[in-house]
């Protein structure tokens, strides 16, 4: 949704590893070895992604311990959870869950 919003507004989507040349000016090192594209714009975003940690220690099964990406296959709003190591993206979730009404604990230790 969010990609075919920005490109029916003529945003321009590049992936790829990204190197700022100045504050106006990117360089953005596509799949194949060489194939590079140089970018100069006032407004630059940068969408870096990101990929959930699994410890090794944790038995993920997808259906009672999710990480953010099996979350989204969720085929039920639950009536509790509980969000362990909630940064940034565990927070935004733990926000979802409790405005569709779960009961939401947080778990971190930092303060």
């Amino acid at each position: 949704m969010i990609r075919s919003r920005l490109l029916r507004n003529h945003v321009d989507l590049l992936g790829g590893a990204t190197r700022f040349e100045d504050p106006q000016t990117v360089t953005v090192q596509g799949e194949t070895r060489g194939d590079h594209t140089t970018v100069t714009a006032e407004k630059i975003v940068l969408a870096t992604g990101t990929k959930p940690v699994r410890p090794a220690d944790v038995e993920f099964d997808d259906v009672h311990v999710l990480d953010f990406d099996s979350v989204l296959q969720m085929q039920r709003i639950p009536g509790s959870i509980v969000v362990v190591r909630a940064g940034v993206i565990g927070i935004e979730y733990a926000s979802m869950f409790a405005a569709l009404g779960t009961r939401v604990t947080i778990v971190e230790k930092r303060p």
